[in-house]
């Protein structure tokens, strides 16, 4: 059984690129609420989850590339999405925390 090029330089970059995909995982955006002492109220804000993903046991050359390729380009799109709405979100929470703040002042000591 002779290799041509093709499969020995998938047989060899497939390990490589499938490391990624072990680690691969997804980025979600998670609302966590917590009692801001020195405004006395609950305020939110946007927290980034990371869950991952199972790993492929099991693949051959140009599909162990795929599936590694897959799993990084799908891990970036959640990371972009869900920075943007973190970032958006904890915009908005932080504007309603700045307007329902009860600062205390000096003589309430």
């Amino acid at each position: 059984m002779t290799l041509r090029a093709n499969d020995m330089r998938y047989a060899t970059l497939a390990p490589l690129l499938a490391t990624p995909l072990a680690l691969a995982a997804c980025v979600s955006p998670k609302v966590v609420h917590y009692y801001d002492q020195d405004c006395q109220i609950m305020a939110r804000r946007v927290e980034l989850d990371i869950t991952h993903a199972q790993a492929v046991e099991s693949c051959s050359n140009q599909e162990c590339v795929a599936q590694a390729l897959g799993g990084v380009v799908a891990f970036a799109a959640s990371a972009v999405v869900s920075g943007s709405i973190a970032v958006v979100g904890n915009a908005v929470y932080w504007l309603e925390r700045t307007s329902n703040c009860k600062v205390k002042s000096p003589q309430q000591g």
